[in-house]
């Protein structure tokens, strides 16, 4: 199963693919924020060729393992 990532921040989303047996990952992009369907349409464009069947967005951490404060 493949599976997309999102590592998203408050000027740019990293998006990060799986190979087909979950056992490495890269990066296949970043994109420049700049707001809502904007955002999600480039993030379905730059997946296209994947078809994942999952997408998981990263929780921020702080340093100490506590949840950290995500930006809006």
């Amino acid at each position: 199963m493949r599976i997309a990532a999102l590592d998203v921040g408050d000027a740019r989303i990293g998006v990060a693919v799986c190979d087909e047996l979950g056992l490495t990952t890269r990066g296949i992009g970043v994109i420049r924020r700049h707001g809502g369907m904007r955002d999600l349409d480039a993030i379905a464009r730059l997946l296209a060729p994947y078809a994942p069947e999952r997408v998981v967005v990263g929780l921020p951490l702080n340093m100490d393992g506590s949840e950290g404060q995500a930006h809006h």
